[in-house]
């Protein structure tokens, strides 16, 4: 490798593309508020220039001096966690810079190797196998680690603790429970109601069986769709005073049939076809409701007060009390019709993939083990080139490519760096930014009940990718392809030769790159601001629809963030003790991540209301992170042929091992005493009946309203909506989150004296009507 490793040109390269990058960004804060700061009002209202005091010190130190309970309310649980996630690690990688720094890097430099120089020598390349020095590696690890594990336990207890506060906030799904493991031969709701009002008689406002019936869910989606355009065309009819043209006929189904449809189709009027398309589809949906439809075996029943909810878990979670409900119950044969005694009872989740419940769960197991095996493959299928173009040394020594790479080389000494260091991590970096919107429709095949599963299948696939595609294919290839095609010929001994400082390089030039390069598309928001852009420059014709496109905001994307953090702390705990330099970069990343992902919470993205059941999923790929740092130093231990070493990391595996069953039955014990003994933390919202027996009626059982009545507008869509945004800003404005002592101080102000009760009276009205 240089003698620099090609950081300093790797460095280079992208401070430049930083230094322009803010200077867009500055320039463009102050045009657009609504864009790059749409939460804070104040700011929005404020007129200031790109040069100003407030555009940038000011806005940085707001961002670093935010407190807790500003993120907690801004953020919700997930906002807060991942902030407190970063810092956590953060201090960590400091602790770790601190130590090995000052004890490896003289030990690496002086470690005795003379024919490595420059950047190899600040690795553990340059000790000799067998050498004393090797004591330290080992002490360091053990000690990394577990100041890792006591981390993640404390990290674990600060979610149980805040789930105390922000679990069931929404204010419909805390008087829900979902009901798995319900008798297929329940086909009504008024069966489900009946037997559910005989447990907790005069308690249940609402019982729904949910159906299989994918084709109605559909439906009803292309039936809104051309909704969607017939209104949009006819806003081009009121500002333009013309009539647009469609094609009809064109299905653009696949390549192969686009000509014979181009051919077949002909231009006719644009308004008349979405409305002849929605009446069409309506009709469709009529004569399909009338049908018989199987059940899922899922049920969802919604109770008039929120403790009645909680007191349902508890009694079919205990089984005593489960007994001894049945058992008073009046209509014995209900009990065996409708298999209670082996009903599951869940949280519900205020998002629900209706089309999908009809899937079992060991489909969807064996769909996850599908998609992750195709993960893992992809992930090493990109590993391999880029791990090849990490070596120019390897590339030259393949028949065909050999050539060509070392005429290229030859022609200038800095393509060999650009080509060596440069190219592989743009590669790596690039194909972390965009799988996750590849896994937006694979993970589509999983068919997850909702979309907080959806959200977690799409975490768990891409932890899985950049894993194996980041540390675990490029650690096993980088430096060491040329060694294990020597195996066969001179023995084992060659995995002595592998060259650490190649890896180091790679994993250094890695996190600057994800530091410089993606940090700037989290602030940036390039996809964001150019689909903006183009829905506003190209589609949006009427006020509505320039308005809701103006002021829509995307989630944050907690799923990818999670991912992205999870997989530099492992880099950083599996070379620190090899390539102690790494640590350093490390830094640089959680500073820069930290002031652009807590502007993003506090100033961009929306409040995250979902359970935090995702933070299971990132303790325990914490743990695998720990097991590989653990393995990848057991191998390094063999490669040195200090197999006291192995013998160490193998205590260390048990340990860990250990440690995971402990934090799994802390989680299962809290899980145990908020069921059995705890109550929900929510707020009587004082509900309408209406909302609560229609909140998860299957959408398939909604009856079609007259075409004329559809096409006039989505009214009672737009007030549940708003109904709700109500609800939750009252949320956020009635608590005030002590994220420190975890406590909370309710305000007594009244919902009603605010709305005047109008969302209530207008969804009221509109049942009233349509009942």
């Amino acid at each position: 490798p240089p003698l620099d490793g090609g950081i300093p040109l790797v460095l280079g390269i992208n401070l430049v593309i930083f230094m322009i990058a803010w200077a867009i960004y500055l320039c463009l804060r102050p045009r657009d508020p609504t864009f790059w700061f749409p939460k804070n009002k104040k700011l929005r209202k404020k007129k200031f220039g790109v040069l100003s005091f407030t555009n940038f010190p000011l806005w940085i130190a707001d961002v670093f001096a935010a407190p807790n309970d500003q993120v907690g309310r801004l953020g919700g649980m997930y906002g807060l966690l991942y902030v407190r996630f970063q810092k956590y690690f953060f201090w960590l990688i400091v602790l770790m810079c601190v130590v090995s720094l000052p004890v490896l890097l003289p030990l690496n430099i002086l470690g005795g190797l003379a024919d490595e120089s420059g950047f190899a020598q600040t690795t553990s390349t340059n000790i000799p196998a067998r050498s004393p020095a090797l004591i330290a590696h080992a002490i360091l690890t053990m000690l990394f680690v577990c100041a890792a594990l006591l981390l993640i336990a404390y990290f674990q207890y600060q979610w149980l603790r805040a789930r105390g506060i922000f679990q069931q906030l929404d204010f419909v799904n805390a008087h829900t429970v979902a009901i798995y493991g319900l008798s297929r031969s329940i086909k009504t709701s008024a069966e489900l109601f009946h037997f559910m009002n005989l447990l907790y008689p005069g308690e249940v406002a609402g019982a729904h069986v949910a159906y299989d019936a994918p084709e109605l869910v559909h439906l009803k989606s292309k039936k809104h769709a051309a909704l969607k355009k017939y209104w949009h065309e006819q806003a081009v009819f009121e500002n333009r005073g013309k009539m647009q043209r469609t094609w009809h006929g064109r299905c653009g189904g696949c390549l192969t049939c686009c000509g014979v449809c181009y051919c077949a189709s002909r231009p006719v009027d644009a308004q008349a076809y979405w409305r002849a398309k929605a009446e069409y589809l309506s009709d469709r949906i009529r004569v399909r409701q009338k049908r018989e439809m199987p059940t899922t075996g899922v049920g969802f029943v919604t109770f008039t007060e929120c403790d009645v909810a909680h007191a349902c878990k508890r009694d079919f979670y205990l089984s005593r009390r489960r007994r001894h409900l049945l058992d008073a119950c009046e209509e014995p044969e209900l009990v065996r019709a409708t298999r209670a005694r082996h009903w599951t009872i869940k949280d519900a989740d205020s998002q629900v993939k209706w089309a999908n419940l009809g899937y079992s769960r060991w489909n969807i197991l064996v769909r996850k083990a599908i998609i992750s095996t195709l993960v893992i493959l992809f992930a090493l299928t990109w590993a391999i080139p880029v791990s090849l173009l990490a070596s120019v040394e390897t590339l030259v020594s393949i028949p065909v490519l050999g050539p060509i790479t070392e005429a290229f080389v030859d022609l200038h000494p800095l393509l060999q760096q650009l080509v060596e260091n440069y190219l592989p991590t743009l590669m790596t970096a690039g194909m972390i930014v965009l799988f996750p919107f590849i896994l937006e429709y694979v993970c589509q095949f999983e068919k997850p009940h909702s979309k907080a599963e959806f959200n977690t299948s799409i975490q768990r696939n891409y932890f899985t990718f950049i894993l194996f595609n980041v540390l675990v294919f490029p650690s096993l290839f980088i430096g060491s392809l040329s060694s294990y095609a020597k195996i066969a010929d001179e023995g084992f001994g060659n995995f002595a030769k592998i060259n650490f400082a190649l890896q180091g390089a790679f994993y250094i030039n890695y996190i600057i790159q994800r530091t410089f390069l993606s940090g700037l598309v989290r602030l940036l928001r390039p996809h964001h601001f150019v689909w903006r852009w183009l829905k506003l420059r190209f589609w949006c014709e009427s006020d509505y629809e320039k308005q809701r496109t103006t002021e829509y905001v995307h989630d944050m994307e907690y799923r990818v963030r999670f991912a992205q953090t999870m997989i530099i702390v492992a880099i950083l705990l599996t070379y620190a003790v090899v390539v102690p330099l790494v640590l350093v970069a490390g830094i640089l990343y959680f500073i820069t991540m930290h002031l652009y992902d807590k502007n993003n919470i506090l100033f961009v993205f929306p409040r995250n209301t979902e359970d935090g059941s995702m933070i299971h999923h990132v303790i325990n790929q914490f743990i695998v992170c720990c097991f590989a740092y653990e393995l990848a130093m057991m191998g390094f231990f063999y490669i040195k042929r200090a197999f006291w070493g192995m013998i160490l990391m193998g205590v260390l595996l048990v340990i860990t091992l250990l440690w995971l069953i402990m934090l799994k039955l802390w989680s299962w014990r809290f899980n145990h005493l908020y069921i059995t003994r705890g109550s929900p933390l929510v707020t009587d919202w004082d509900l309408p009946a209406s909302l609560l027996d229609n909140a998860y009626r299957h959408p398939a059982l909604h009856l079609e309203e007259p075409i004329e009545e559809q096409l006039a507008g989505s009214h009672y869509a737009d007030v549940v909506e708003e109904y709700s945004e109500k609800r939750r800003e009252r949320v956020r404005n009635e608590y005030d989150f002590d994220t420190d002592g975890l406590e909370m101080e309710k305000h007594h102000n009244e919902y009603d004296a605010q709305d005047g009760g109008g969302a209530s009276k207008d969804i009221d009205a509109h049942d009233a009507k349509y009942a």
